[in-house]
């Protein structure tokens, strides 16, 4: 199809993640499939209507619609155009609710030990796993760690974001961390970033994203595992293990109740108690 892989890097050039950019990719595939869409005079507001339309009568998901809607906005404004108006059929309507992929004790522990080894990239993955569940970091905050933003003597990371926080570390990811930064970055001058690529350049979020792809698809839990996953996970494990609702908050760098992501819902109703205030 026409552009795609430039509309690829458009839509990763916006800031959106991995399986977000994949997911729109196939939702102009399957628009440009089923409507014979071959090249941009193709494109009608017709064509848009009568497609979402029977796929409200295919009885898709509210959820999907609106994300199909999103993905060809998104796609004719990669085009520049501008003269098409696409209006979401379902935009007043609830969508559905998802429930976040939740790994429970035993699955996280199989999840974490499957890199192995000591080479750069075997260490450097599973630190990054371990990172994203320990601390519940974004992976924006992620690839944007440096070594100094690592107290080893108190055993805390510095989270500087919009909402800079400080996250404590346990002793044994400490330990971990200690005997990468010794293995592989203390000579290392070109720059001071915690994780980088193999080419020694800083990561991206795609990159962190195919990294927790690679070792999702490599374990045997049936269950899609994404960066998201792992910070969800994170958060319900604080919880279960008795603490409070507005200290996961704030580890999780939230500043408002419009920033807490679906699985705030899932805690409030797991756990009968009031949202985060």
């Amino acid at each position: 199809m026409m552009q795609l892989e430039k509309f690829n890097n458009y839509l990763f050039n916006k800031g959106m993640s991995y399986n977000t950019i994949q997911a729109y990719i196939n939702d102009i595939l399957l628009y440009c499939k089923n409507c014979n869409i071959e090249t941009k005079g193709d494109i009608t507001e017709k064509s848009i209507k009568e497609y979402i339309d029977n796929m409200k009568n295919a009885g898709v998901s509210d959820s999907k619609i609106n994300r199909t809607v999103s993905s060809i906005r998104s796609f004719l404004e990669f085009l520049n155009i501008d003269y098409i108006s696409i209006k979401n059929p379902v935009i007043n309507r609830k969508s559905e609710k998802k429930t976040p992929v939740i790994l429970d004790r035993n699955e996280i522990v199989n999840f974490l030990s499957i890199p192995e080894g000591n080479t750069y990239k075997s260490l450097r993955d599973k630190l990054i796993l371990e990172m994203m569940y320990y601390t519940g970091i974004k992976v924006s905050e992620l690839i944007e760690l440096r070594i100094n933003d690592i107290n080893f003597e108190i055993g805390t990371v510095i989270i500087k974001s919009e909402n800079d926080r400080i996250i404590p570390i346990n002793i044994q990811l400490l330990d971990k961390l200690k005997k990468y930064i010794q293995m592989f970055k203390a000579e290392q001058t070109s720059n001071d970033l915690l994780f980088t690529n193999l080419r020694g350049s800083k990561l991206t979020r795609q990159g962190i994203w195919k990294i927790v792809s690679y070792y999702s698809d490599k374990s045997d839990i049936n269950k899609i595992i994404t960066p998201n996953t792992l910070r969800h996970t994170f958060a319900t494990h604080l919880i279960d293990n008795g603490a409070d609702l507005k200290y996961v908050k704030s580890l999780l760098g939230f500043s408002d109740k419009s920033s807490a992501s679906r699985y705030i819902d899932y805690l409030k109703d797991k756990y009968s108690v009031g949202y985060l205030e």
